[in-house]
């Protein structure tokens, strides 16, 4: 066999299979084997591990009496049910870590952190778990995978490219239906190809999406636009048009009607379309009719109109899914909080309770050859969201018995929910079934105790509390006064909570950075300052998200000398004039800089941008979030520097 890989001048060059794997192996590519770096050493058993089997890391320490227990670190992973970072315990001289592979798990990198140090395979690699056959062959996109992974170990390498073309040629090998794979062998051969090339292979690439979608148009299309996607092409609209006009009564051809038809503004217009496609229900078509059927549900409660909203409020429930347990919840609450049809809203909170152990705990992903597989959640994550689902359930019911009329069950629930958990969204349905209930003391507790747990402040929920405070104490009361209470208490709870946060531990050199126009950030210039560091890049949707928060905290403190900003494009598939030519720089006028070390995300230690980071005064990392955190991020900024000035 003969594969094809990058020299030096750019151009493909030829080389032989046993070519190819020592090539591969210089980067750790093929696993089971121990490597030592600085004495220390880390092996994977078994050498071919299987799915369904356990797999052991163990870690030869270079000082084997340390007391810290190190920790491995996912860096790319499907793994999904194990958590991105694993405690290793002791055992003699040697640490280990000993955690099953999942029957759809397929490969995953990571690297050992052992105090400030990290342990890799080498500079640029980390160590890889491949998953193999009983025959010792890679399991189906395997090798794929490992050529994603690269990029996080790689960075910027000029042989980056050569080592990911290298890895999809032995995946096609194996696999030569990977669709997913071939056209991202396509890809990595334009990016180095001369146009004449290119305009060769993009044609090829084009010819080969259209011929895998049009073998089965409504089972592909999901694989043709990915595959324009991943050529640089957004081709959806026309894609989805061939499905629309070709297969109408498919169930995706109906949901991408129902689609179009959510974005109706005539109301009365879109209820009757959506009424006609509900009439035309057929057995191929019907789990494509779930949107129109909800939209229907929440349009009829809002007119009361109960036989149609339960009508269509049950076509909306999936027993198989694992949202059934959400689905029931919502019907639930959309009923009682609506008060209508109260005996239905009374069975369907019932029945969420009795479904509140299987809730949802976290995110859920579904691939096409695995199902649905639920995302890594701790005991303790889990426990407290089916404990939150089971409250819910139970003042959700509360609410539907005041609806009936029966004040004195209803009080029995509402007691028990809040004995159960306290959690917002609990409290906020008790509020409300209390002021249903004239009880404007005990609804007054209740939005005041969800004003404390608010991460962001409702002005619509200060709004409720006030109108249920006054309604207790009339002219007597003094909200004002209250309010304020309730700010100061928050803003101490947030303060003692973000000082159990703080990490004092050595922050990492910020070597490297240079400004919008290439110099580099002198040491002296960072001394005596507390610091606040946001890693981005220009292609990150969370971090578009979370830059005009950044701009609102920048704003408070930009006159101050002794905290300095650097919001810093991580270089992650970015160059520098990307980071010049972005279009935030007229937008803010926070300081930008420019990361040039592909090795940057290892050194500070996160594998997710956005990515924030604060250094105090005295040079110690204090603080440190991987992803946007919402617009609570900049109340926890502000008052972090507080803390830290």
């Amino acid at each position: 066999m003969m594969v094809i890989v990058s020299n030096s001048s750019n151009r493909p060059r030829y080389l032989t299979r046993s070519a190819l794997h020592r090539a591969v192996a210089v980067l750790g590519v093929l696993a089971g084997v121990s490597i030592a770096v600085k004495a220390q050493q880390v092996s994977i058993q078994p050498q071919f591990p299987q799915r369904l089997q356990p797999v052991t890391i163990t870690y030869t320490p270079a000082h084997p009496q340390q007391a810290n227990a190190p920790v491995l670190v996912f860096t790319y992973s499907n793994f999904y049910g194990l958590p991105r970072q694993l405690p290793l315990q002791k055992k003699d001289s040697v640490w280990q870590v000993t955690f099953p592979v999942q029957h759809y798990a397929t490969y995953a990198t990571f690297f050992v952190k052992d105090g400030n140090d990290t342990i890799r395979a080498a500079h640029n690699r980390h160590f890889g778990i491949p998953v193999y056959r009983a025959d010792r062959v890679q399991v189906k996109n395997g090798r794929l995978y490992e050529s994603y992974s690269l990029t996080a170990q790689m960075g910027k390498s000029p042989r980056l490219s050569a080592f990911q073309r290298a890895l999809l040629q032995l995946e096609l090998k194996d696999y030569p239906d990977n669709f997913e794979a071939q056209v991202r062998l396509y890809a990595n051969r334009m990016a180095v190809a001369d146009e004449q090339e290119k305009g060769v292979l993009k044609k090829e690439a084009y010819a080969y999406i259209a011929k895998v979608f049009e073998q089965d148009p409504v089972k592909n299309v999901n694989l043709a636009t990915m595959g324009y996607l991943i050529l640089g092409d957004n081709r959806n609209d026309s894609v989805y048009t061939i499905i629309r006009e070709r297969y109408p009564q498919s169930a995706m051809g109906t949901e991408m009607r129902i689609s179009r038809i959510a974005k109706e503004k005539d109301t009365a217009l879109k209820i009757s379309l959506l009424e006609k496609e509900i009439a035309a229900t057929t057995a191929e078509n019907r789990s494509g009719l779930e949107e129109a059927h909800e939209m229907l549900f929440e349009y009829y409660t809002s007119q009361k109109q109960a036989e149609k909203a339960l009508q269509h409020a049950r076509q909306t429930f999936n027993p198989t899914s694992p949202y059934y347990p959400k689905q029931v919840m919502q019907v639930a609450t959309t009923l009682a909080q609506s008060g209508l049809a109260p005996d239905s809203a009374l069975q369907y909170a019932l029945l969420a309770r009795q479904l509140s152990h299987q809730y949802p705990a976290g995110l859920i992903l579904y691939f096409k050859e695995t199902g649905h597989i639920p995302a890594y959640v701790s005991d303790s994550a889990r426990t407290a969201a089916h404990r939150q689902a089971e409250a819910s359930a139970l003042a959700l019911a509360g609410m539907a018995l005041v609806n009936k009329g029966d004040s004195t069950q209803a009080l029995r629930y509402l007691d028990s929910a809040l004995a159960t958990a306290q959690e917002p969204a609990v409290l906020q349905f008790a509020a409300t079934a209390y002021q249903r209930l004239h009880r404007y003391q005990q609804a007054w507790q209740c939005y005041r105790q969800q004003l404390l747990l608010q991460k962001v402040m409702d002005t619509a929920m200060v709004q409720l509390a006030k109108h249920s405070y006054t309604q207790w104490q009339g002219a007597t009361g003094n909200f004002e006064q209250e309010w304020q209470h309730i700010q100061a208490q928050r803003r101490q709870q947030m303060r003692q909570q973000l000082q159990k946060q703080l990490l004092h531990a050595p922050a990492p050199s910020l070597a490297d950075m240079v400004n919008l126009n290439n110099q580099p950030v002198l040491p002296d210039t960072l001394q005596g300052k507390v610091i606040l560091i946001d890693f981005w890049a220009t292609w990150c949707i969370p971090c578009m998200q979370e830059m005009p928060y950044l701009q609102k905290v920048y704003d408070q403190y930009k006159h101050r000398s002794d905290v300095c900003f650097m919001i810093v494009n991580s270089g992650s598939r970015n160059t520098l004039a990307d980071a010049q030519n972005w279009f935030g720089n007229k937008k803010y006028s926070f300081p930008v800089y420019f990361h040039t070390n592909p090795g940057v995300a290892d050194r500070f230690g996160f594998n997710t941008i956005p990515a924030l980071f604060i250094i105090d005064k005295q040079g110690k990392l204090q603080y440190k979030h991987m992803g946007f955190e919402g617009p609570q991020v900049e109340e926890h900024l502000k008052e972090l520097i507080d803390l830290l000035l």
